[in-house]
């Protein structure tokens, strides 16, 4: 999974109090720089795969190395850091600090600057989603350009360049918020006046850039993304729906137990004429769990028929080198010697022996059994027989678009709700601690060649939810008025 995005970053930085003694950034920088693409290097199998990978590797290193001299505070260094594993073809790649580091509390900062509005991106464009200051332009008014530059443009410089691409739906919602708040970063572009249009006329704002408490700020930013995931857990809806809400597949704590009473339901689901998995916000954590799920739901042996639909007939690929080999044999030995989970000891079992035998031959990819295409052969019967919704939004990703994907393989179900990410050809990241202490970094370590699951472009819902994601009670009503067939209702 890809565990930073940049309104992340920005909370992470956004605690720090003022400082005494400056480390040198710049220094840090390059070091932490240069490690990364060290780790990516030896661990990642892109660059082995696909020269172009490789090319933009040690691209985005020079431009990383050139631009640290600049570097003269924590949002620079994270920033530098975010930036460079932004620019690879693999969203997997992320970035954290670590704030147990002694001098965390410590170190100089950048006020946090915003001018009085949050921006989003809706409908195809970029609007007010909430206006703070009376002089600042309202709500709904839809961004042309500041200082010249175009809307999109300035999202890129100042958003999208730490957090996805233009080209993604996905990306514009989660990235655009954070377009209008400077937390010190490298050529944050602070425009002096904005052109907006509203209601067919058009009006130029000069904006106040003014210091805010990013705590204060967070809840406007997120509202103007996805909103609030919604917590796990069951719900009976009227008509025997049962509707499942799924915003993680890492379940910790009280969501470990919501999710296995969810497993429990799917393994009886007498009386129900509709399940819905809720998986917005879900991104990502072990897709062995999603699995679980769909097993429980339909049975082993549907599920096994649908995973062989996925298969392409090319093996899988994981970067056979010592980092990666130790990385699965920790994940094998938290198992312990009689894992309750058979499916993932059995993975991890051939993963560490495929990479065992790449690495007596000296070959950098170690190769997860080749199977060819699979039979026709038709689906045995399935334990359940109504009709399954998927919700989905931009946070989806990783192992929930797995699921996703398992789930179409087994059954004619229906997605509801927004184009999410793209999973894309890399995964199954290890952490890693960056040298100088101050954050970490995670590296994929795998790459899908051998099921259909990696797209270069995110999922788009059969159904498109006009409203506001993050609606859950417009959902539920919406959903309810579906045919068995997932058509739109008649209007």
């Amino acid at each position: 999974m890809h565990r930073i995005w940049f309104a992340a970053v920005l909370g992470l930085i956004g605690t720090l109090a003022a400082a005494a003694e400056e480390p040198d950034w710049a220094a840090l920088a390059a070091q932490d720089l240069q490690a990364m693409h060290d780790a990516i290097a030896a661990d990642h199998p892109g660059p082995v795969l696909d020269p172009a990978f490789g090319d933009r590797l040690e691209t985005g290193l020079a431009a990383g190395l050139a631009q640290a001299p600049r570097a003269e505070t924590l949002s620079h260094y994270l920033y530098l850091l975010v930036e460079f594993a932004n620019a690879l073809p693999d969203r997997h790649l992320g970035v954290w600090g670590n704030r147990d580091h002694p001098q965390w509390a410590d170190v100089r900062r950048d006020d946090t600057l915003f001018p009085g509005f949050v921006l989003s991106w809706r409908r195809g464009g970029i609007v007010v989603a909430a206006a703070f200051d009376a002089d600042a332009p309202p709500a709904g008014a839809r961004l042309v350009e500041c200082d010249g530059l175009d809307a999109l443009d300035l999202a890129r410089r100042n958003a999208l360049r730490f957090d996805g691409d233009a080209a993604s739906q996905a990306d514009l919602v989660r990235a655009v918020p954070a377009m209008t708040v400077d937390q010190g970063q490298l050529d944050f572009l602070r425009p002096a006046q904005c052109r907006f249009a509203l209601d067919g006329a058009e009006r130029t704002y000069a904006l106040a850039w003014r210091p805010v408490r990013f705590r204060a700020l967070q809840p406007a930013l997120a509202a103007a993304a996805f909103g609030e995931a919604p917590a796990m857990g069951a719900q009976d809806l009227p008509g025997g729906v049962l509707w499942l809400s799924i915003p993680t597949l890492d379940p910790q704590g009280d969501d470990a137990a919501a999710f296995d009473a969810m497993r429990a339901r799917l393994a009886a689901p007498q009386g129900l004429a509709r399940i819905v998995f809720d998986l917005r916000g879900n991104g990502g954590g072990s897709s062995f769990l999603a699995r679980g799920l769909a097993a429980a739901l339909y049975g082993e042996a549907a599920v096994a028929w649908g995973e062989r639909r996925l298969r392409t007939g090319e093996p899988d690929a994981i970067r056979a080198s010592d980092k990666v080999r130790a990385h699965f044999q920790a994940l094998r030995d938290a198992m312990g010697a009689f894992p309750s989970d058979q499916a993932t000891a059995s993975y991890l079992d051939a993963a560490l022996a495929a990479i065992d035998a790449a690495m007596a031959a000296g070959e950098p990819l170690a190769r997860l059994g080749r199977r060819g295409p699979p039979a026709d052969e038709p689906r045995p019967q399935a334990a359940f027989d109504g009709q399954v919704v998927v919700v989905v939004d931009g946070r989806a990703f990783s192992s929930a678009l797995l699921f996703v994907d398992l789930l179409r393989a087994v059954d004619d179900v229906v997605v509801v709700g927004w184009p999410t990410r793209a999973h894309g050809l890399y995964g199954e990241v290890r952490d890693m601690p960056l040298p100088s202490g101050w954050a970490s970094f995670a590296v994929s370590t795998k790459a899908f060649l051998g099921s259909a699951v990696a797209r270069p472009t995110g999922l788009e819902p059969d159904i498109l939810w006009d409203g506001e994601i993050a609606d859950t009670a417009g959902l539920q009503a919406f959903v309810a008025t579906l045919t068995p067939a997932g058509s739109m209702p008649a209007r």
